[in-house]
């Protein structure tokens, strides 16, 4: 069996694309030296790229246009007949029996799609299965808050009728909304179980620490985490893409509010580049310098379990996510943890008893549930440790074999 992942070329550094890599991992396992992949030429893909090539046998990069730089992104691609030419010259190149396409949300990807059924019904006719990972759906959402969202969702609901690939939904609850909305594709789509990020064997704070001093990272801002190590000091966690939808802005706000009402001395360590980045850091400078010296703002950085490893509390006040990698992530080393009420939250947080769902972006609420986390009388767990159980549930194993199941192979 030859196994194609295919990237739809969204971000280089959305969980969703760390999600293939995961994901070749976990078929390496099993189908060692059939795994392939596709991705752009784009240089912003490098490092995706080199992290998947540790799994797979071929690696093709193609020339794909990014979508963000799509305008109805989805019948732009439905439309690029040259897009779609270049795609299946790829995947002819590779003759996979499985293609795999990270799909995201329902709109992408669509290009690449008929590039696969192309192929299938072209040279290998049904002996080739298709299937797309999609992540969010989202279709409720975009059909009533987005222009033309129902010609959007018609338009889309004919496409999938009619192509039928196999739809792949890492949580029960994006798996229900898309039944509910593509119903036709119900016998078609499944629940398949995520694969987990990679799972460090040292978690100490320390040897995080250590790896941290000796990384890229700027020698002002090692300077200023060690300081905070070596008082000890609680580190608040906030790492994602800097956009409206993971809500930095209210994460910050939120923990101004717990130092100003609680008294707490937590510092606030934030993660990740994005459209709001400059504004979350014009903000910050603007802070009187008791506040502004207990934060440390820094770029997207290629590890960040270790960071995750050396806070105290992680919050995530998404308004919508995926089967969200950084959440599987601190529940396999059970991290505290506070989160929006987001999509695929409920699968996951059954393993644990640090995370807490909040299902209301109330500054005052959040710092509340901030202070009791981080309140030492709470602070049961001082050092990080596996979560052995949680980790079984979503092991490499688990996630194929919930493949497998989808493809009746």
């Amino acid at each position: 069996m030859k196994i194609l992942l295919i990237s739809s070329n969204s971000s280089s550094k959305g969980g969703g694309e760390y999600f293939i890599i995961f994901l070749a991992r976990a078929f390496n396992k099993y189908y060692r030296k059939n795994i392939s992949a596709i991705y752009s030429n784009r240089e912003y893909m490098n490092d995706l790229v080199k992290r998947t090539k540790k799994y797979c046998s071929k690696t093709l990069r193609i020339n794909y246009k990014q979508l963000s730089q799509r305008k109805l992104r989805f019948l732009s691609a439905f439309l690029d007949l040259k897009q779609v030419l270049i795609t299946l010259n790829a995947i002819r190149k590779l003759r996979p029996n499985i293609i795999i396409i990270n799909q995201q949300y329902d709109e992408d990807g669509i290009d690449i799609l008929l590039s696969a059924i192309l192929y299938k019904l072209i040279w290998f006719t049904n002996s080739v299965k298709i299937a797309c990972i999609m992540h969010m759906p989202r279709v409720e959402n975009k059909i009533y808050k987005k222009p033309f969202g129902i010609i959007r969702y018609l338009i889309l609901f004919t496409i999938y009728s009619f192509l039928k690939p196999n739809f792949l939904l890492t949580s029960n609850e994006c798996l229900n909304e898309f039944r509910k909305f593509y119903f036709f594709n119900k016998k078609n789509s499944f629940l398949i179980k995520s694969p987990l990020p990679n799972i460090k064997k040292e978690i100490s704070k320390k040897y995080s620490f250590e790896k941290i001093s000796r990384s890229n990272l700027k020698n002002k801002s090692k300077q200023k985490l060690k300081k905070w190590i070596d008082n000890n000091r609680q580190i608040v966690l906030l790492g994602c893409q800097m956009v409206p939808q993971k809500n930095p802005i209210f994460a910050l706000s939120s923990w101004l509010n717990l130092r100003e009402s609680y008294g707490s001395d937590a510092c606030l360590l934030i993660i990740g580049e994005g459209p709001l980045k400059n504004k979350i850091a014009k903000q910050i400078s603007n802070l009187p310098n008791k506040e502004s010296q207990d934060i440390l703002q820094i770029n997207w950085v290629p590890d960040l379990s270790r960071y995750i490893l050396l806070s105290d509390l992680i919050i995530m006040p998404s308004s919508f996510e995926g089967m969200n990698l950084t959440l599987l992530e601190c529940i396999c080393y059970s991290k505290n943890i506070l989160v929006n009420k987001f999509e695929g939250t409920n699968t996951m947080v059954k393993f644990t008893k640090l995370c807490t769902q909040i299902d209301l972006l109330d500054e005052a609420l959040w710092a509340k549930f901030m202070n009791n986390k981080l309140s030492k009388k709470s602070q049961k767990i001082k050092r990080n440790l596996l979560n052995k159980k949680f980790i079984s549930y979503f092991s490499d194993y688990e996630c194929i074999n919930s493949i497998k199941k989808a493809f009746k192979v």
